[in-house]
């Protein structure tokens, strides 16, 4: 059997929360008795900003006094994450946020981003509302897409 620890928090549902999720992140890893890869803890720092960011924007996490929970699982070999919200903004539908972004615009890539750099990602519906994510590494470098 694998160990594994366990970090959450629950952050405001505001703008400059963002940042603090990223910190939280960045410093738990750091500290992890499982010694999480640095290029790992950088590509979640990226992963949880856009994350969080979307939390904030399309659902009711972003509503005055709601709040978003993030959720990390992390062993020897994997980080599993989740950002819980609220549910969804009237009219939203997640593939608003999977439109292709405009070629001069400033925004419109954080889930392109989430993608590229999560060995896996996907919603938690019809369960909850959010997202999870996971990273697979070795021992010397983070494992690339569909292997580990």
């Amino acid at each position: 059997m694998t160990a594994f620890t366990v970090f959450s928090t629950s952050l405001p549902g505001i703008p400059e929360s963002v940042g603090e999720a990223r910190r939280f992140v960045v410093g738990v890893l750091r500290v992890a008795p499982e010694k999480v890869p640095a290029v790992v803890i950088d590509n979640v720092e990226v992963i949880v900003s856009e994350l969080a960011t979307n939390a904030i924007r399309y659902t009711h996490s972003g509503d005055r006094g709601a709040t978003y929970d993030l959720y990390f699982s992390v062993d020897t070999r994997r980080l599993t994450g989740s950002v819980r919200t609220e549910p969804p903004l009237a009219g939203f539908s997640p593939s608003d946020c999977e439109r292709m972004p405009a070629v001069e615009g400033e925004g419109g890539r954080g889930l392109y981003l989430v993608r590229a750099l999560a060995t896996e990602y996907s919603d938690l519906r019809p369960y909850e509302h959010g997202t999870c994510f996971t990273l697979r590494w070795t021992s010397l470098a983070l494992v690339s897409k569909g292997q580990g």
